[in-house]
């Protein structure tokens, strides 16, 4: 049986799912609920199965996260989703499943086109930060600069209400060119996790990134001691980046395209 989780039962996974191993998954259920839809699938009145679908991406975008011992597949699931969404039921679409890859293997997932391996990553060493740089705080004045860069550098997961939602900074040139970026994805004092960090190909390998970066750090841990960010593991300048400012890796998820 497949349907939306309760208020109660939401309050009760909060207990049953760790942080690290189903980081988007909780955060979408406790840190992001006024824009996820959730779902759950029960076995002997127990649920065994949570999937939540985030609203307002330029994609579909949905996670999954299945209990140790039990096997699944998404396929009903993501039907019950489609419905929810109003979508066509009986046609494909384009879709973007993350799940951990501890989880992957008792979840059958169909129709995979591509996979990627995305890092989450957790801030650990606070004594690594460069100093301050002169960067300057993003708002609505800058919106074209920064869906120039953002374009650019392809952040997927980027959406102009951040801007306004968190901090987001940037760094100039002389000429008043945005050279470099960082945000939040989000903003809580549980946790959070910083993004939508990117230089612009005319400004790359000058250190601008590690430099806004340590900047985003520096703001990220007035807000909580837990700082977190998720970049693709194929992204080796990047990871090396974070880990030169002490990151570590906390988690490892599977990053799907999937045709749903």
């Amino acid at each position: 049986m497949i349907r939306s989780i309760t208020e109660q039962e939401r309050s009760a996974l909060l207990e049953r799912l760790c942080e690290e191993e189903a980081y988007i998954l909780y955060s979408n259920l406790f840190l992001r609920a006024d824009r996820c839809i959730a779902l759950a699938q029960t076995r002997n009145e127990e649920i065994c199965l949570v999937g939540t679908y985030l609203k307002g991406l330029p994609f579909h975008a949905f996670t999954f996260h299945a209990w140790a011992g039990t096997e699944h597949s998404a396929e009903e699931m993501i039907g019950a989703f489609k419905e929810a969404l109003r979508l066509p039921t009986q046609e494909a679409v384009s879709g973007v499943i993350t799940v951990s890859e501890e989880c992957l293997s008792r979840l059958a997932i169909p129709h995979i086109q591509s996979r990627k391996t995305m890092l989450l990553m957790r801030w650990l060493d606070t004594t690594l930060l460069l100093p301050k740089s002169d960067y300057r705080f993003l708002d609505k004045s800058h919106l074209d600069a920064v869906n120039k860069l953002a374009s650019e550098v392809g952040m997927i997961s980027f959406r102009e209400e951040e801007l306004t939602e968190t901090p987001h900074i940037g760094l100039f040139s002389p000429a008043g060119d945005l050279m470099s970026m960082a945000g939040f994805h989000i903003f809580h004092e549980r946790y959070v996790e910083i993004g939508n960090i990117g230089t612009s190909p005319a400004h790359q390998n000058r250190g601008w990134g590690t430099r806004i970066t340590s900047d985003i750090c520096r703001l990220a841990r007035e807000k909580s001691p837990h700082v977190y960010l998720c970049v693709f593991e194929e992204n080796r300048p990047a990871v090396a980046v974070y880990e030169k400012l002490g990151f570590v890796t906390a988690a490892r998820y599977a990053y799907l395209e999937c045709t749903l």
